[in-house]
């Protein structure tokens, strides 16, 4: 008669069918042996029958809930199902009945760090390596645990440990791959990869790793060619081909061929976040927040029930200063979730709306011990405070985060805040110094150096360059905005975006700028301006990157330079013929202040008032050149005019573009409050309480 361990053997055999066949049977006559429906829970994962696996081995944890193999079955099962909470417990319940079970603590570490836990993980595979140093999973887990500390030497040896103990197992080298090119190895990554594949070639993330190798050595042919096989292969495969073939594409700067694949790889899959996020993301580079927005739409209209698009598209909205809008979505998805992520971005779109009791009461729903995320809420309720004028509150609330580990733009904003602290008490040289801390927290760009110009010879150029040949260049800007950091101009840049007609480019200021002979006159610095062949290349230069981000040119193109150099006015005249200037300014003083307190849209960083105030006066003489010697059509405009003035500036504005009229929109009234929740701009005439610790720069200006 045949018995249990009989289909055990055959089992063990590799004979999957008779063995499957014998539990089934047992079953039959017996629903109730817990053992039969444990192997064969075992059998069917093996087999891949995923969800019949899961079954009986919890019909056998029922059975006998004291036995340990039990539910590490089920909660393996679980684990490999991604219900991360329920196998936690049941790795947990297993420990309580072996402590000693050191594949439960290895489960359990590889639990942490899906959930980002890495403390957690660290503490777990601490326990199973007590256990068994040799484990292939226990060492790889530990070298992802070093990986997320960013020690990747270290991980790099005990990925290389797992690969000798475990030869054939795949996972191991892969690991080690992606470790080398952290380390900027790549020619070591590839070989590890390369082993992985041949142990395994059924792997699509190692693909991707491996073109992602390619790409850092600029081998981009060889970088496809690992993706291939994803894209011929299944859904899954397919989807995580185009996502890294998007990649590529992006990197070598083809946005139409990145969104391609972006949005083939959201059709394989419109419930799949990653390709909307990645198109949006791009969009919202290349400077096409519209397109970005629709984009959002269309997967919502596919799935409105997404949790990840609604919170997108309400971080989107808040990014394009549409906050009430903001705020409205994101209430909605806090109902629909406890997720203290999500309740930051409401406390967040609600300080941006000035909504501050709003702020106040979500950034209170966050609770301590949530890391980053408490410490973001506590400066939502810092700078709640700060509004409200309740002072001993604010600076309660920054004490709470002064002994925190926070990220670098955490410590700027509490520094920054600190100084709006002190300022608000008029103790003038401590919030000087909190915000000079502020700017060295959270290193920014330094300003690009600006030379000075003989303007005898800038004025020849010029005369040189409008007696010179003409190209024939379809994407001519109508006009450049220029503005210093502290100066105002994001008010000017928003007011211009709100018009239908226009076209703001702002990917200047991007985390990947766009660069040509405009921003960096000293590229062309060789170019003889009385060669036409020599423009038409500047001008091609010029429209080749609005081409590549799918830029129709329909509506008069705004460029907004964030440094305007005076040697670009020659390359102006050669290459344009006729482009107006808008010059947005403020007090220089004021500037110089509103720059170190509050940052702005350039994102320069002051390393000292000293080499601030120096680089503020040669970019404002650089823009004096441009006036007095441009010899093209300019418009100035003061910034706190603006604000006091509106109408009437409006519509000398709108004049200059030749618009019938231009009227103020989301993006103005998002403008007046910065996207960091400070405020967007200190009180004309502020500098003047500084004068003492401004003492020895103001001269400079």
């Amino acid at each position: 008669m045949a018995t249990l361990e009989s289909f055990y053997d055959q089992h063990k055999q590799g004979q999957l069918g008779e063995a499957e066949a014998g539990y089934r049977e047992l079953l039959a006559d017996n629903p109730l042996d817990a053992e039969a429906h444990h192997l064969l829970a075992i059998l069917l994962r093996q087999r891949g029958s995923l969800t019949e696996a899961f079954n009986h081995a919890r019909r056998a944890v029922e059975l006998t809930p004291d036995r340990v193999n039990y539910l590490v079955t089920l909660a393996a099962l679980e684990f490999h199902g991604r219900l991360f909470d329920r196998a936690r417990t049941h790795f947990e319940a297993a420990l309580v009945l072996d402590p000693n079970r050191t594949d439960a603590y290895s489960a359990l570490g590889h639990i942490a760090l899906a959930q980002g836990d890495i403390a957690r993980a660290e503490e777990r595979f601490t326990y199973a390596m007590r256990g068994d140093q040799e484990r292939p999973e226990v060492l790889t887990g530990y070298g992802h645990v070093l990986m997320a500390k960013g020690q990747t030497d270290d991980a790099v040896k005990y990925f290389t440990r797992a690969a000798t103990v475990a030869p054939k197992d795949p996972a191991p080298l892969a690991q080690l791959g992606r470790a080398y090119l952290a380390k900027k190895m790549p020619d070591f990554a590839l070989k590890a990869l390369e082993r992985s594949l041949e142990l395994d070639p059924d792997q699509p993330l190692v693909r991707v790793i491996m073109a992602q190798a390619h790409m850092s050595k600029n081998q981009v042919a060889d970088a496809r060619a690992a993706l291939a096989p994803l894209l011929a292969g299944p859904p899954n495969a397919q989807l995580l081909g185009q996502l890294a073939c998007g990649d590529i594409a992006r990197a070598t700067g083809d946005v139409p061929t990145a969104l391609g694949h972006y949005r083939a790889a959201h059709a394989l899959d419109p419930g799949e976040f990653g390709p909307i996020d990645r198109e949006t993301e791009l969009l919202l580079r290349v400077g096409d927040s519209d397109g970005a927005l629709a984009a959002l739409d269309a997967a919502l209209a596919q799935r409105p029930e997404s949790l990840a698009l609604r919170r997108r598209k309400g971080q989107h909205l808040g990014a394009l200063g549409r906050h009430a809008e903001a705020a409205a979505l994101l209430a909605e998805v806090v109902r629909d979730t406890d997720s203290p992520a999500v309740q930051l971005d409401l406390a967040t779109a609600r300080a941006l709306l000035g909504d501050w009791e709003g702020a106040g009461d979500a950034a209170a729903q966050i609770g301590d011990g949530l890391g980053q995320l408490s410490a973001q809420a506590r400066l939502i309720a810092a700078r709640t405070a700060l509004e409200r004028g309740d002072l001993a509150a604010g600076q309660a609330q920054l004490s709470r985060v002064e002994h925190e580990v926070l990220e670098a733009e955490q410590q700027r904003m509490a520094h920054a805040l600190g100084g709006l602290l002190n300022d608000s008490q008029g103790r003038h040289e401590r919030a000087l110094a909190l915000w000079l801390d502020a700017h060295r927290a959270s290193p920014r760009n330094p300003p690009p150096p600006l030379p000075n110009v003989d303007a005898t010879a800038l004025e020849a150029a010029i005369e040189g360059a409008r007696s010179g040949p003409k190209p024939v260049l379809g994407r001519r800007p109508q006009a450049l905005l220029l503005g210093t950091p502290g100066s105002g101009v994001e008010l000017v840049a928003a007011l211009l975006v709100d018009q239908p007609t226009l076209h703001l480019r702002q990917d200047r200021f991007a985390v990947d700028p766009r660069r040509d002979w405009v921003s960096e006159p000293d590229s062309a610095s060789h170019v003889d301006l009385r060669d036409l062949s020599a423009i038409e290349r500047l001008g091609r230069r010029y429209t080749r990157p609005l081409d590549a981000s799918g830029f129709d040119g329909h509506g008069g193109l705004i460029d907004w330079i964030p440094s305007f150099d005076a040697r670009c006015l020659p390359l102006l005249h050669a290459v344009f013929g006729e482009v107006k200037l808008i010059i947005v300014g403020r007090d220089p003083r004021d500037a110089l202040l509103n720059w170190l307190a509050i940052g702005g849209s350039h994102r320069y960083g002051v390393e000292s008032m000293e080499s601030a105030a120096t680089w503020l006066r040669s970019a404002l003489d650089h823009l004096i050149l441009a006036a007095k010697l441009g010899r093209l059509k300019m418009l100035a405009i003061d910034s706190e005019r603006l604000l006091s003035d509106g109408p009437r500036q409006r519509t000398q504005l709108a004049r200059f573009l030749e618009l019938d009229a231009i009227e103020p929109g989301e993006h103005f009234n998002g403008a007046l409050r910065a996207d960091s929740g400070l405020p967007a701009r200190l009180p004309q005439g502020h500098w003047q309480g500084y004068q003492s610790g401004l003492a020895s720069v103001l001269r400079l200006l």
